[in-house]
């Protein structure tokens, strides 16, 4: 028996006295499409026994001997496992306390898998983006070198209508067909066009989390550098910088008139507000109707969200939490007057005209309000301190009196107004109007005669309102992007899986450097090193000869993983399967990313196709009776191809070119240019025409160290290439190792 010395976080251990198939190890299998059994080093459980230098060795494990191996509570340990000068290092994991110390040993390959744990993509951390809209045009430019967001745009339903007509080239209008194709009607806001993330980029940053590094051709290939991850997830709905993108600002100029004809204010402005407010400095003789109209903002200078309205000057809360406001109003001129049917005559007295006299902010509560039937100011004086409201009704922030309190008809103070209003808290929806109250007039004259018009008409010069800050729930104010907030919640490992399964690769760690090179079937046989011949090591009577595809003739199986010790096995995520081959024997390739669907659809100078990030069923639909929602999507990827400028895109207050992108090549399983054809041509040519060699031989630590999956090797005078390497055992010169063996077909 070879001697061995194991050692704990570097601290020596007592092995069991007889070790002779107590440890056996697995390195690395190569089999054609199972990534399960592209990982490796992993033994049969091993007990140490409860000695005082174990006690020492282990003085850390602190967990209750019932919890271990529970709940996914285990302890980690550093081991070296010496045998005949070759050392095996790794990771032993501690699983349980009963009659010793309990685990498996994990070689150090594997550690990159057991740190990352359980960590999912909207775990990493990106360098933050600043964003509010303006680096739209500088960003469809780059590659993924120099940014790790991109702008492809994609369909979820959020900004496109069915169109009835469309410009014609002679001016005049045309039919448009109904959809699929659609018309882009109105100009996106920054909130409309999300942006998704480099996939590659998320691929090196999984490692880069955990101090290692990630490299292979395929990440600096041309394809997989444009390819990009589509936002999805509930945590999109969070992503936006809020902190930035909430604040907006509108400067103009507003002119008012606001009349009574007998039953109220002018169409269009009725106001449940009468008879429930009453303006500082008034009485309670005076406590009468009180009606309030949104003043006009004109020309807006920023307005980077769709939260503040270019008619009115009114912002609407694009999230809940607590907002700072700001307003300014120069009152410029105002009068009053009225007309009657005997107006020339002056058969009777106006005792009050109706007249201007407040000018502030109001709150409306879910959008609706002084609209509403249901609401309503609030009675009281908001100068008394903040006042409660209930759903659905208004509460008047601080208005500024326009006239003197028991002036004259027409009193207005002319001049500046303005407040800062800070602290108010908003939920998505409710939105602050900055508008001007105006008392309804009471009259009496000579014969009991009503005047049955007056009208009062005031100019406003420049008005600004712009909310100046947004602070979320939990008192953050966000004010950058952090890609990893667009990405779906998927296990970082089941990332990893996917690329590997998908491109036919293999992951080969360099503990010591801590970085993982990808490599394909060829590279991996080159990188193994030169070949060995194991011929004088196996009889070749004893070879037993396996068909390559399986039991199945002419199939072969394509599976996930499914073992359970495998730190790479996928969490139950739902997948996207492509079938191989037909009837009993047909077979499937799985992926985490679900197929994008594409629609025609009109923008302003082109018809451009469009990826559609949806259902089949929806995609079946009027694209204005789908309801798209990006939180509730599958996750996808993307090949973005750049910015065109030749179809370009209403943005905000000017145009951009259109971020196109495409779903083809080998983010598909079939096609000419699919995953299969690209990735798994010649597997799939070795597995149906070449055969396995399974056998047995005794190994030296040094020669079983060396038959690395995709090793070539020769077989008496045959080549052939390491497929597994299983149930080596250090402790037994004289044990038989399990050597699978690929025959080579050119």
């Amino acid at each position: 028996m070879r001697p061995l010395t194991f050692t704990i976080n570097g601290l020596p251990t007592d092995l069991p006295a007889n070790l002779k198939g107590l440890v056996k190890l697995s390195q690395l299998r190569a089999q054609l499409a199972d990534v399960a059994a592209r990982v490796g080093e992993f033994s049969f459980p091993l007990t140490l026994p409860p000695s005082r230098r174990n006690q020492l060795a282990f003085g850390s494990a602190k967990l209750h001997p019932q919890a271990l191996g529970k709940f996914g509570l285990y302890t980690d340990y550093a081991y070296e496992l010496r045998v005949v000068g070759q050392v095996f290092a790794g990771t032993f994991r501690l699983s349980g306390l009963k009659n010793g110390y309990t685990g498996s040993l994990i070689g150090a390959g594997l550690s990159w898998a057991l740190l990352l744990g359980d960590t999912k993509l909207t775990d990493l951390e990106f360098t933050t983006v600043d964003y509010d809209g303006s680096q739209l045009e500088s960003i469809l430019a780059l590659d993924c070198d120099a940014t790790d967001l991109q702008f492809p745009l994609v369909a979820y339903g959020n900004f496109f209508a069915p169109p009835t007509t469309r410009p014609a080239a002679d001016g005049s209008s045309e039919e448009v067909p109904a959809p699929p194709s659609a018309l882009l009607r109105y100009a996106l806001a920054v909130d409309d066009y999300p942006p998704s993330v480099y996939y590659v980029n998320v691929l090196r940053q999984i490692f880069a989390s955990i101090g290692w590094q990630l490299a292979g051709r395929e990440l600096d290939s041309d394809f997989w550098r444009a390819v990009v991850v589509a936002p999805a997830g509930a945590d999109v709905a969070q992503a936006w910088n809020w902190g930035t993108l909430a604040r907006a600002e509108a400067t103009g100029t507003g002119g008012q008139s606001f009349s009574y004809y007998q039953s109220g204010p002018v169409p269009g402005y009725t106001n449940n507000a009468a008879g429930f407010y009453t303006l500082p400095g008034d009485g309670p003789e005076l406590a009468g109707d009180i009606f309030f109209l949104p003043l006009a903002m004109r020309v807006p200078v920023l307005r980077p969200t769709r939260a503040l309205s270019l008619e009115t000057a009114t912002y609407t809360a694009p999230k809940a939490g607590v907002y700072d406001f700001s307003w300014e109003a120069e009152l410029v001129s105002g009068h009053n007057y009225f007309g009657g049917p005997n107006i020339d005559s002056h058969d009777f007295f106006v005792k009050e005209l109706l007249r201007p006299v407040g000018l502030g902010l109001v709150v409306r509560r879910g959008g609706a309000g002084f609209e509403d039937a249901e609401g309503g100011l609030l009675r009281g004086d908001p100068n008394a301190g903040p006042l409660d409201y209930a759903a659905n009704q208004d509460r008047v922030l601080t208005p500024h009196r326009l006239d003197a309190p028991g002036s004259d008809i027409g009193a207005l103070v002319l001049g500046n107004y303005g407040e800062q209003v800070s602290g108010l808290y908003l939920d998505a929806g409710d939105s602050v109007t900055l508008g001007v109250f105006a008392r309804r007039c009471v009259f009496d004259g000579a014969n009991n005669l009503l005047a049955y018009r007056s009208q009062a008409v005031y100019n406003f010069g420049q008005v600004r309102l712009a909310c100046t800050k947004y602070v979320d729930n939990n008192g953050l104010s966000k004010t950058q992007l952090q890609p990893a907030d667009w990405l779906p919640p998927l296990a970082c490992r089941d990332l990893v899986k996917d690329f590997l399964q998908r491109t036919n690769t293999f992951l080969v760690p360099d503990a010591d450097r801590q970085m993982v090179t990808l490599y394909g079937r060829e590279e991996l046989s080159q990188a193994a090193g030169p070949p060995l011949d194991l011929s004088e090591l196996v009889d070749v009577r004893a070879v037993e000869y396996l068909p390559a595809a399986g039991a199945a003739t002419g199939a072969y199986v394509f599976a996930p993983a499914s073992n359970d010790d495998d730190p790479l096995v996928p969490s139950g995520t739902d997948v996207v399967t492509a079938t191989i081959g037909t009837g009993t024997g047909a077979q499937q390739l799985t992926s985490l990313f679900a197929p994008v669907g594409f629609r025609a659809y009109y923008t302003l100078s082109a018809v451009v196709r469009l990826p559609c990030c949806t259902t089949a069923d929806l995609l079946a639909q009027n694209c204005s009776e789908a309801e798209w929602d990006p939180s509730a999507q599958p996750p996808r990827l993307l090949r973005y191809l750049g910015p065109t400028a030749a179809a370009l895109i209403p943005f905000g207050e000017r145009t951009v070119p259109l971020g196109q992108a495409a779903w083809d090549g080998v983010l598909a399983w079939d096609g000419l240019a699919g995953a299969v054809a690209g990735y798994y041509q010649g597997t799939i040519k070795r597995a149906l025409t070449g055969h396995l060699a399974r056998v047995s031989a005794p190994l030296t630590p040094a020669l079983y160290q060396g038959l690395t999956a995709g090793r070539r090797v020769y077989l008496h005078g045959a080549p052939y290439t390491v497929e597994a390497c299983q149930n080596f055992d250090p402790a037994d010169e004289a044990g038989l190792t399990q050597i699978d063996l690929s025959r080579e077909v050119l």
